[in-house]
Parts: structure tokens; sequence; C-alpha cells
């Protein structure tokens, strides 16, 4: 069970991690400005808002990762933007990356450092 639990958390921040990777490789990447803080429903999270220009049209962006600790407004930030799809955009956030890197370091822990259950006595 702790071998199945393991390879999912691999498996899940490996694709999380790999999927940022590839598109931030072939991004065009322009500065934007964080316009505001988007709320995650009742509670204390935070993404920013960020504005951008791209060719020749100011944009709008909303990050995927949450915070507890938002910076302030008229914070410059990194976006990502598909040049082949331009409507898909993505503010680069480290701690995103971070999450995806725990994620897998964890599965490998679980899996390499687990105790075999028939060695616990009851």
């Amino acid at each position: 069970m702790l071998v199945f639990a393991g390879l999912l958390f691999i498996a899940v921040g490996g694709y999380g991690f790999f999927r940022q990777w590839r598109f931030f490789k072939c991004a065009i990447m322009v500065r934007g400005t964080v316009v505001e803080w988007s709320r995650c429903g009742g509670k204390a999270l935070w993404t920013p808002v960020a504005e951008f220009e791209f060719d020749g049209k100011i944009r709008r962006v909303s990050g995927t990762f949450y915070s507890s600790r938002p910076a302030k407004i008229g914070t410059r930030i990194w976006v990502g933007v598909n040049p082949e799809n331009i409507q898909e955009t993505r503010i680069k956030q480290n701690g995103e990356m971070f999450l995806y890197a725990a994620s897998m370091l964890s599965g490998a822990f679980i899996i390499f450092f687990r105790i075999p259950l028939f060695a616990i006595e009851w």
C-alpha cells in the first residue's frame, strides 16, 4: 500500500513538473504587473492577477498557485505566453515547481524508507 502511495506522489508531481517545464521551455516570457489578488473561496488563500502587454494588447492572467501571503500590488512578475496559442498564458510562480518537486521527493521517501508491515509488532 505504501508503494502505491509513493508511486502516486511521484506520478502526480512528475506530471505537474513536466507540464510546467514543457510550457515555460517554449513560452515567450513577458513582464507583467500584479494588479489585484484573487481569493480562493472563503479561505485566506490568494493568487495574483497580472496584466501584461502582448501583441499590442493589454491582457490579464490569474495564477494557479495559491498562497497565504499576497505580495504588494504593482509587483513585477514573469508571464509565459504560448506562441502557438496566445490565449494560453501562465504566471511563472516558483512555488508551484517546488511543490511538484516536493511531491516527487516525498513519494521517493515513502517508497525507499518504508517500514515493512510484517516487521511491526502488534
